[in-house]
């Protein structure tokens, strides 16, 4: 089972990865802003990070930094997520993510990221 933070300010995108997560055996911890998200990782680890790059208070690599610099997190993967179909996928890796992927995500695709980034 992983643990997996979902960051979004999408109540309906959260409720989605929810529901996906948990009906394949994992631990979904929903965020929706940087300091619900910041206090999950302060709480303790997650295997996977799903992070919007545009949140409602703040922009998504402001928080990818922000993960980055807590005592712990450099390893966590982390998949940043966006309706923008906007070439944002370079500076995502350059910042420390391991992908950037465009909604909407389809159970599949929610599926393969937890595959590909967790020992699931």
């Amino acid at each position: 089972m992983a643990r997996i933070l979902f960051i979004d300010d999408d109540i309906d995108t959260l409720q989605t990865y929810d529901k996906v997560a948990t009906l394949y055996g994992h631990q979904a911890l929903l965020a929706e802003n940087a300091s619900q998200a910041l206090h999950f990782l302060e709480d303790g680890p997650v295997d996977l990070i799903l992070l919007d790059r545009r949140l409602e208070s703040v922009d998504g690599f402001k928080v990818l930094h922000q993960i980055r610099s807590m005592p712990g997190n450099a390893q966590i993967p982390v998949v940043m997520v966006s309706a923008s179909h906007e070439n944002f996928a370079r500076r995502a890796l350059a910042e420390g993510a391991q992908a950037y992927v465009c909604k909407p995500l389809l159970v599949q695709d929610i599926l393969e990221l937890i595959t590909k980034y967790t020992a699931a």
